[in-house]
């Protein structure tokens, strides 16, 4: 990050898949983990980085667009299937304009855009960027360090999963994996941290 950058506002995501290629940057084709597959469902949060509460939600779910790869394994993770999501889920396209609507009323999208996650960077912002870019769009711009939970976890309570990190740090058990529930441990996994370590250190 650049002398002097000042970072005021997060955007905290979470996506669920139809599948995941496991293979992603292993292949010849060095393809990423997206590859072949599409987002069923988007959980979005804007927070500040004083207090890390949330500004505003978004939740989107998205009907299968009848190309991508369906993993069973991935639909016992998340629970939406394609029936369910053709009855109450939004077309791909529409689904994006609304993240994107999103972020614009929060963040000034002529600066970078500064993401928090569980993996966001290997994962959930490489969904995001084959969404804009089948979708020919390009005027969002994202920084190239994050907000990662999983490297806070490593460096503090030594969880690398996800689930073993929020029951860690007291928050309830889920059945299945929600997009927003998850964007919203994320956020209360650095809210919490963050807590910790300026009482020990009393900064604030």
């Amino acid at each position: 990050m650049a002398s002097g950058t000042h970072i005021d506002k997060i955007l905290v995501m979470d996506c669920e898949t139809s599948g995941l290629n496991w293979n992603g940057g292993k292949s010849a084709q060095k393809h990423d983990v997206s590859y072949g597959y599409q987002p069923v469902s988007w959980g979005m949060i804007i927070t500040d980085t004083e207090t890390y509460e949330p500004i505003d939600e978004l939740y989107v779910e998205i009907k299968w667009n009848g190309e991508a790869k369906w993993d069973e394994r991935a639909e016992r993770i998340h629970g939406l299937s394609k029936e369910y999501l053709e009855e109450h889920g939004m077309e791909e396209e529409e689904a994006l304009v609304e993240i994107i609507e999103f972020i614009m009323k929060h963040m000034d999208i002529k600066k970078p855009i500064y993401t928090m996650g569980h993996n966001v960077a290997s994962f959930d912002l490489l969904v995001l960027k084959d969404m804009l870019k089948r979708y020919e769009l390009s005027g969002l711009k994202f920084g190239f360090r994050h907000f990662d939970t999983f490297s806070l976890s490593m460096g503090t309570v030594k969880e690398h999963d996800s689930t073993k990190l929020f029951k860690k740090l007291g928050l309830p058990p889920r059945s299945t994996h929600n997009a927003l529930e998850d964007a919203r441990y994320s956020l209360e996994v650095y809210r919490r941290i963050n807590k910790v370590w300026n009482k020990l250190l009393k900064t604030k």
